[in-house]
């Protein structure tokens, strides 16, 4: 009886999808009971007073986020830019419509009276994180593919002086033994 090898494709979809989402909701509502909690505090700092504001929050738990994202697309691989990408859309396209005058009677503005405030500025902050986690996969994407680029030139290359080299020892024992 064969063991097997290959992790079950369902499973293995649902709890990568959830670590993502859980990731994502928890750095959500961190930054909502940080700004709740922590809104203009005074911080010393040795070189000056600083007042920690929301977008000091905000920034903080997007660059986090991004990078926890970009990590996980570092280790899973290219599906969670795909998931990454839908979170982001979705998200933004929640914002933009809810930016427009709507009917009372629309389905997102009966959403927005079951639910508070905050869920328009959790999605805000989706937003935030899968865009800062969009450059950061860039990145990643970017160096991997240029590095890629360069050894498959350097390769080339070798490959290449290799070939001629043959062809001319070819050629020049094809011509000694016509001599």
């Amino acid at each position: 009886m064969k063991k097997k090898t290959k992790p079950n494709f369902k499973i293995k979809i649902i709890l990568e999808t959830s670590i993502l989402i859980f990731l994502l909701v928890s750095l959500c509502y961190t930054f909502d009971y940080l700004v709740n909690k922590y809104q203009n505090i005074n911080l010393d700092i040795k070189i000056a007073n600083y007042i920690l504001s929301k977008e000091d929050i905000l920034l903080a738990c997007s660059l986090i986020g991004g990078l926890g994202i970009s990590f996980f697309f570092k280790r899973v691989g290219k599906s969670i830019k795909a998931m990454n990408d839908f979170i982001l859309f979705t998200s933004a396209a929640i914002v933009v419509f809810k930016a427009y005058d709507q009917n009372k009677d629309d389905l997102i503005a009966q959403l927005e009276g079951i639910i508070n405030i905050h869920t328009l500025a959790i999605f805000k902050t989706l937003i935030l994180i899968c865009s800062f986690a969009k450059i950061f996969i860039s990145a990643i994407e970017f160096y991997s593919e240029r590095k890629m680029e360069i050894d498959k030139k350097y390769n080339s290359k070798s490959l290449l002086i290799n070939d001629i080299s043959s062809t001319i020892n070819l050629l020049n024992n094809i011509k000694n033994k016509k001599h």
